[in-house]
């Protein structure tokens, strides 16, 4: 074979790669929902919810635990607000962080692609501007009654979690 020959397949061979992977990671973190969820209900349905939650950017990441907690129900209510499917109430009265029908639609358009260019931008998961400091877990399971705030120290690193 030819070195130009061999570049160009080389290269096809790349794109055709990066493309069935992004397709897999995409239909990987779709979840498939069956039944409306709410606070208090735990299952595989859940954590893949929470994973799909994670790669929105709505929740933070290590925090798919199957269980649907209040982190949860938050996650799912700023995805409501930013996709207009309900912006206030409680669960009970306006479905405002409960995973219904409307909800289950809203995510399976952000699944299919038919979102908006805003949107995809959310998607982008940043760098770790040091990638030598130590893992300090999101402090899961301790009661905060606003959101978890990550302290760093002076090199970038996350030095510790403060309830806001």
């Amino acid at each position: 074979m030819s070195r130009p020959m061999a570049v160009t397949s080389l290269g096809l061979a790349i794109v055709v790669s990066i493309l069935l992977l992004a397709s897999t990671t995409s239909a990987a973190t779709c979840p498939t929902i069956s039944r409306s969820l709410s606070r208090g209900a735990s299952g595989t349905d859940v954590t893949a919810l929470q994973q799909f939650l994670i790669t929105q950017g709505v929740l933070s990441a290590g925090s798919a635990t199957g269980y649907f907690g209040l982190l949860t129900e938050k996650a799912v209510q700023t995805l409501q607000k930013a996709h207009n499917v309900v912006s206030s109430g409680s669960p009970a009265t306006t479905g405002f962080g409960f995973v219904g029908k409307k909800t289950q639609a809203a995510i399976a358009s952000l699944c299919s692609g038919s979102v908006s260019p805003s949107a995809i931008r959310a998607h982008v998961v940043p760098k770790l501007k040091n990638p030598n400091c130590p893992a300090i877990k999101l402090p899961i399971g301790k009661a905060c009654n606003g959101k978890w705030k990550e302290m760093k120290d002076t090199k970038g690193c996350t030095a510790s979690w403060r309830c806001e």
